[in-house]
């Protein structure tokens, strides 16, 4: 008799059938060789500061006077990878990240107004078939005064472009969002 371990199910993530979608060989380079970059990655590390100034929006109200603690939780991820030399550099950097902040915040603070945010960055596995499961996590769940229920994700793209848009409606995680949120 043989009893259930790791390896009965197969587990995946948005991340990992995308880059399988896109080129087959960067998966087995990255995911089966575990060939990756010794350096941080801006666009990777830019974006957890970026989550983490939002989660704190989020928590705490999305508004004018909490910039100032949201770009503090910004910046003390950042700063772990990069050094206020490398700023320059990049076009993401904290610069662009504050002023994207008051940005958000012009945009979005309205909006909040009657939410429930039920939950934010949580992790979680939705069952995509008998022993094949797929691992997600999803920046925020709100629910608007209607009773609806949003899942909303963020990105930190450099342009914003129809391209974007389109990519985005046929992207496999919001695909994995909407199947995980009807589990929910």
């Amino acid at each position: 008799m043989t009893t259930p371990n790791e390896y009965d199910s197969l587990i995946l993530d948005s991340t990992k059938l995308q880059t399988f979608c896109a080129c087959p060989r960067k998966y087995f380079f990255n995911y089966d060789l575990n060939w990756v970059q010794d350096s941080p990655s801006i666009h990777l590390e830019f974006g957890v500061a970026w989550h983490s100034a939002l989660e704190y929006l989020y928590r705490h109200g999305i508004t004018m006077a909490n910039i100032p603690a949201a770009y503090q939780e910004f910046i003390t991820h950042y700063r772990k990878h990069f050094r206020p030399e490398t700023d320059s550099i990049y076009t993401k950097n904290p610069q662009k990240a504050q002023l994207a902040l008051i940005s958000y915040v012009e945009r979005y603070e309205h909006l909040q107004e009657g939410w429930e945010v039920l939950q934010l960055e949580t992790a979680g596995r939705c069952t995509l078939a008998p022993d094949v499961h797929q691992v997600y996590k999803m920046d925020a769940v709100v629910k608007k005064p209607d009773g609806t229920v949003w899942v909303i994700d963020h990105k930190t793209a450099s342009k914003h472009t129809s391209s974007l848009d389109d990519s985005w409606n046929t992207s496999i995680q919001m695909w994995t969002y909407l199947h995980a949120a009807r589990e929910m």
